[in-house]
């Protein structure tokens, strides 16, 4: 997995790059390595957001282990915190409008786990199969989650941790793309739906 953000705030973005051999390296815009953080067997998925009000933007791995995994810039660890299963997917998004972003991850234990910006679990979504898919679709006020599973179901879930609106399409979520006022889904029997209306 890989990512390109600009954590430290300084103009410049940095890569970021997760392996299968249990670490993840961040690399300055020379190509100089900054930090490495140790993780599980396998970093599955890369996110970043604004957790300090500093200007810089944190780090968060899915990782193997079965662990959601966050670092700050400087690559202190703040959070790992276990779900049982791996964790394939990851992401953050200001959901309630505060200005910070939540940590968002999917574990393939069926849940969806939300915490904010100070590691505290808000809330825990059962969307009734492994997560394949997971992003944040931004609101007029905040932002809300939507979650595709490997058994072809696709989740609305609001900043409080409430589903609100769930679609069955019989084959495995793929991906989840946000567009303006839709979401394109790519399903494993080839094709792609578009869901309109999504953002209000």
């Amino acid at each position: 997995a890989g990512a390109v953000a600009d954590l430290d705030g300084d103009g410049k973005a940095e890569v970021i790059c997760g392996t299968h051999y249990y670490w993840a390296s961040i690399l300055d815009a020379d190509g100089k390595r900054r930090w490495q953080y140790s993780l599980g067997p396998i970093c599955y998925d890369i996110a970043t957001g604004r957790f300090d009000d500093d200007g810089t933007r944190g780090v968060v791995f899915g990782s193997g282990d079965g662990k959601i995994h966050y670092v700050d810039a400087d690559g202190k660890p703040r959070m790992a915190y276990t779900t049982g299963d791996e964790v394939k997917h990851v992401a953050t998004g200001d959901l309630d409008g505060d200005g910070l972003d939540e940590i968002l991850g999917g574990s393939l234990n069926y849940n969806v786990y939300c915490f904010g910006a100070d590691t505290t679990r808000r809330w825990r979504v059962d969307v009734g199969g492994p997560v394949s898919a997971l992003v944040t679709v931004p609101q007029k006020q905040g932002a809300s989650v939507m979650v595709g599973t490997g058994k072809g179901r696709l989740a609305s879930i609001d900043s409080k941790g409430t589903i609100t609106a769930v679609t069955e399409f019989g084959s495995e979520i793929l991906d989840i793309l946000v567009g303006h006022k839709s979401v394109i889904v790519a399903t494993a029997d080839g094709q792609l739906r578009c869901i309109a209306n999504v953002q209000e």
